[in-house]
């Protein structure tokens, strides 16, 4: 799956591109502009960017929601696992807040492989250290990267890093506070997860990861695999009140807050409020990413 960088559009190259490509370029820009067309109901390059609407959104989940997870915690481990589904564990998803955030765009799939190789290809990405035995295809999700490599891919695509609360928004949508990204109710076959212990699970037709683009499950937006199949970077720390989930001793700074749960994580860990957070330096084979964009008629 190959790309185009993105590059910020300034008033010398609009004008530019409006005397080559002709008027119908600035009519286009005009309108998303000003609002008649929404960002998501075009794409901006071959890879596919999603463009998210500036606006504010529900982030994170309150007591009930807590307590939601929990029972389906207990309800996934057969009853059987109080250890694992202690209420505590998803505490770090509080507290609801509504939150502003700009217009910005989005990948609408997970980094492949191949994207990735184009990048090593052409200088501007290391090679892979760790590479997954389960990875068998170009279209499968890039592993084995750590957050400062995924952000000199995303550099390369004239993007960065989604920062956590742009990763919910973009699974979650703005009308409610959903559960995950399709709804509510967990379904059967929407996502690529696994149990607990680590342990992969072919319910939903892979024991491992599957390609990029899952076609169940979409955000609002439209947004692709946002629940499962690897987890995903964002270039976001934990926030100060997550010091009490932390071990003594743990720099903060060094972490980075990480999303979306994997093929090997149970199905309590989709939730699109579900946080962990791993060392920026951390590689693992079902730890992946997507670049964010900002909004690039701004400052133009």
């Amino acid at each position: 799956m190959l790309f185009t960088p993105i590059k910020r559009v300034g008033k010398a190259s609009l004008r530019k591109m409006v005397m080559q490509r002709g008027w119908w370029v600035w009519l286009g820009g005009f309108l998303v502009l000003v609002g008649w067309v929404e960002p998501e109901q075009r794409e901006v390059q071959p890879s596919g960017v999603v463009w998210i609407p500036e606006g504010d959104f529900e982030l994170g989940t309150d007591g009930d929601g807590v307590e939601w997870a929990h029972r389906f915690c207990l309800w996934e481990h057969d009853l059987a696992g109080e250890e694992h589904c202690v209420q505590k564990r998803f505490e770090s998803d509080l507290p609801r807040r509504r939150v502003f955030l700009k217009r910005f765009g989005i990948d609408r799939m997970e980094v492949s492989q191949g994207d990735y190789e184009a990048c090593v290809n052409a200088g501007a990405c290391p090679p892979l250290g760790v590479r997954s035995q389960l990875q068998r295809s170009s279209d499968w999700p890039v592993v084995g990267v750590n957050a400062e490599e995924a952000e000199r891919y995303c550099a390369f695509r004239g993007g960065r890093l989604p920062t956590e609360e742009e990763w919910e928004k973009a699974a979650r949508g703005s009308a409610d506070a959903r559960v995950f990204p399709w709804g509510n109710a967990w379904v059967e076959g929407m996502a690529n997860h696994g149990g607990f212990g680590l342990r992969p699970d072919g319910s939903d037709g892979f024991l491992g990861l599957a390609p990029v683009g899952w076609p169940k499950g979409n955000s609002p937006y439209g947004v692709l695999g946002m629940a499962g199949n690897v987890w995903e970077w964002t270039s976001s720390p934990p926030k100060v009140r997550d010091r009490e989930f932390l071990a003594p001793g743990v720099e903060m700074e060094e972490l980075r807050v990480v999303r979306g749960g994997s093929f090997l994580q149970p199905r309590i860990s989709l939730r699109v409020s579900s946080r962990v957070w791993m060392h920026r330096k951390e590689r693992a084979n079902d730890l992946g990413f997507r670049c964010a964009y900002d909004w690039f008629f701004e400052g133009s």
